[in-house]
């Protein structure tokens, strides 16, 4: 922009000192068309009449006829400049009777052998100017018998004094990509386009990111989980986030609206977070206490609600334990304190508590005196990794959901009980499903229930056959976070970051901003717009 403003000012200025891209040439006084000298005469050939400078014809007749009819016409020759010979010519002027041809010659220094310098501009005619050493370049100057008007060839060319290639450098100018604004046309931009040379970035309304191309819903979670028919998650800011139904208030909302995109809990901190069939529970990172909220129709929420309440429509605090982990299952709910000790609370019927007992619990319940790394609970059953990172399971069977080979009633646990001899890094159950990542290969593994889909490998959803998985089996797809539901699961790309789920979508738990009746037996990316 500031070479193009230089170039616009500088043939301003040109034209300025022009008339018509032509370089006025002043005339002065005493010289042709100027003005007479004050004493009313002109150069040497001129004559004063009216004010100005003009040829004197009759003069030029006179030097005519004193010449010789040969010399005349050498003259003439010299006049014409066709020629180098004509430098010889304006010797013989100086025979002439008045002298004044012999002016002649001194104009032969300019080129003009004639008095009327026509076409004397010739090179060669210059040398004739031999006899002229007593006049000064002034007086020849003065003695020029130009025409008033210029003819081209006293024209300067603007291009000869200005070379527009130098000023304007076309590899330093680039168009805008700003211009005309193309942030307007694309969805949820707000307008605002910003250009870095050929580039250009959009600015995004709330809730969106410039993505190179497009205004991309945010869908970046550190944390995410799936419960009977909702989904919680843990953002990148730390902010809870639940999605689904909410029957029983279990999204935390303060309402029993369902959701169909994620929606904020609250402005708390959390640093863990799990959903059971209709409650939901987290640790907050403030002051690492367990909260609790939904239904509490079991002593799921691990604390007594008022005879008038059914369930809690708000985070609700368990007790003054610290937690470093917690996990919902359908209807009861199991965690670890700080020191690694396991409690235990809610449905007991199928043994899920695993204290050896079928009865339920309304407040956490120690469960033997081993340490655990991590804890995960389905519906009638639970799953935990111990210290030495061996994979134990108990409560229900009836799906293979224990990863025994087994399944059925008879094969229920009420303690925990090994899986295999691997070691396992995490475990994820849902309603009637499981999961986990192994330490050997870091790869993903699932069995049990697939009706809907929701070990995630193809073979399930279509409500025709079930496609039960009795042992750990490899899942074909790469994930770092998991998180199984009830009857879907979710969890986060290892390569993208991205949150993805599976399964059943009856009321919007996929998180695909519908709520259909559709079965999802492959991920399918979740977005939400704040």
């Amino acid at each position: 922009m500031l070479k193009k403003l230089i170039l616009a000012v500088l043939i301003l200025l040109i034209f300025i000192a022009c008339d018509d891209g032509k370089v006025n040439v002043n005339i002065k006084d005493g010289e042709e068309g100027g003005d007479c000298y004050n004493n009313g005469t002109c150069d040497d050939g001129l004559i004063c009449d009216d004010g100005k400078c003009i040829e004197d014809i009759s003069k030029d007749d006179s030097d005519t006829s004193n010449t010789s009819e040969e010399d005349n016409d050498d003259n003439d020759t010299g006049n014409t400049g066709d020629t180098g010979n004509t430098g010889n010519t304006g010797d013989s002027g100086n025979t002439g009777d008045s002298g004044n041809s012999g002016d002649s010659g001194n104009t032969g220094n300019t080129g003009d052998t004639g008095n009327t310098g026509d076409t004397g501009n010739t090179g060669n005619t210059g040398n004739t100017g031999d006899t002229g050493d007593t006049v000064s370049d002034d007086t020849t100057d003065n003695n020029n018998d130009s025409d008033n008007e210029l003819d081209d060839n006293d024209l300067i060319d603007i291009d000869e004094i200005i070379d527009l290639d130098d000023i304007v450098d076309d590899s330093d100018v680039f168009d805008n990509p700003c211009e005309p604004n193309p942030c307007i046309a694309i969805s949820n931009s707000d307008g605002i386009c910003t250009s870095n040379e050929d580039l250009f970035t959009c600015g995004c309304n709330t809730g969106f990111k410039w993505d190179g191309s497009i205004c991309k819903s945010h869908n970046e979670f550190a944390f995410v989980v799936s419960g009977g028919w909702h989904t919680c998650g843990i953002a990148l800011d730390q902010k809870l986030r639940c999605w689904g139904s909410n029957y029983h208030g279990q999204l935390g909302i303060n309402s029993t609206l369902e959701k169909c995109s994620p929606e904020k809990v609250d402005d708390y901190l959390w640093i863990a977070i799990s959903a059971g069939n209709d409650h939901t529970c987290g640790i907050r990172k403030t002051d690492n206490k367990l909260y609790c909220w939904g239904d509490n129709n079991f002593g799921e929420l691990g604390y007594n609600l008022p005879v008038s309440e059914e369930y809690k429509t708000i985070p609700g605090k368990v007790n003054n334990n610290s937690w470093k982990e917690v996990t919902a299952g359908s209807i009861h709910t199991c965690g670890i304190i700080n020191d690694g000790t396991l409690y235990c609370w809610g449905h007991g019927t199928y043994g899920e508590l695993g204290d050896g007992t079928i009865f339920s619990k309304s407040t956490p319940t120690k469960i033997g005196n081993d340490k655990w790394l991590e804890i995960s609970a389905g519906s009638g059953y639970a799953c935990g990794i111990k210290e030495d990172r061996k994979l134990y399971c108990w409560g229900t069977n009836n799906y293979g959901e224990l990863g025994m080979g087994t399944s059925g009633v008879d094969e229920n646990k009420t303690t925990p009980t090994k899986v295999n001899d691997d070691e396992w890094l995490n475990v994820y159950l849902g309603r009637s499903h499981t999961c986990g990542i192994k330490k050997s290969d870091s790869r993903l593994y699932c069995w049990g229930w697939n009706y809907y889909g929701q070990l995630g490998d193809g073979t399930g959803g279509d409500e025709t056959n079930d496609n039960n998985k009795l042992v750990p089996t490899l899942v074909n797809s790469s994930w770092t976070i998991l998180s199984a539901g009830g009857y879907n699961t979710c969890g986060i790309d290892k390569e993208k970051k991205e949150l993805y789920c599976w399964g059943r979508n009856n009321l919007g738990q996929v998180g695909t901003g519908t709520c259909d009746s559709l079965n999802y037996g492959s991920p399918v990316r979740v977005e939400f717009t704040y």
